[in-house]
């Protein structure tokens, strides 16, 4: 597996992004978001496929929340992202069919497999706020 990262400073700002409120229906992939990556720390981005078997690899997660669920959404980058590097990634946002129809937020972050360097759901990540329907 992978090494922890020395440093987990990052920018994710996002370039284009559904409107609020808009009905994200995972037939229609009708939710689309636009997000830059920047590396702020002083180690690469590993992708999963260049790491042995998952931990260690950096990968972007949406986290539906809607009531008392938290579905997370993986999106994997599509090759390293060095420091000071920018990544622009296009991601279909797809409700999970664990939440029910309605209000739900989505907040965006990184992860990386198997260590906990990164801040998770509620650590003031941005959010979408969306309306998920069928």
């Amino acid at each position: 597996g992978g090494a922890a990262l020395d440093s987990y400073a990052y920018d994710l700002a996002v370039v284009s992004a559904p409107e609020p409120g808009t009905a994200c229906v995972t037939q229609e992939a009708n939710c689309v978001l636009e997000l830059d990556l920047t590396n702020l720390g002083s180690d690469p981005w590993s992708p999963l496929e260049t790491v042995d078997g998952r931990v260690g690899s950096v990968r972007l997660v949406a986290w539906w929340r809607a009531g008392t669920e938290t579905v997370p959404q993986i999106v994997d980058l599509p090759r390293s992202v060095f420091p000071g590097g920018i990544q622009r990634l296009t991601v279909v946002l797809a409700p999970p069919s664990s939440i029910p129809e309605g209000d739900a937020r989505v907040e965006l972050g990184l992860v990386q497999e198997g260590m906990p360097g990164f801040p998770g759901p509620s650590d003031g990540l941005p959010a979408l706020e969306l309306v998920i329907a069928s």
